[in-house]
């Protein structure tokens, strides 16, 4: 393998790791906002004037189709 295929190569894998780290990401932010939307609800007591419970079930599957590998994780700030 030449040099220049060496880069290439190199190169192809840290953008699908990116690509994969951002997926995760993105995922675990959507899990989150779920879990918020839910704990913050007002017929919960929450602080939110409305309630969101609704799309909470939507984030989860938006996250689902992202990274599914984020199921048992939390997010980590």
């Amino acid at each position: 393998m030449s040099d220049r295929e060496s880069v290439a190569a190199f190169a192809a894998k840290v953008r699908s790791d990116t690509v994969r780290q951002a997926a995760e990401i993105e995922a675990l932010v959507l899990r989150e906002a779920a879990d918020r939307f839910e704990q913050e609800c007002p017929d919960a007591d929450g602080e939110l004037d409305l309630c969101m419970c609704h799309a909470a079930e939507v984030l989860r599957e938006w996250a689902e189709e992202r990274h599914p590998a984020t199921r048992e994780k939390e997010l980590k700030l």
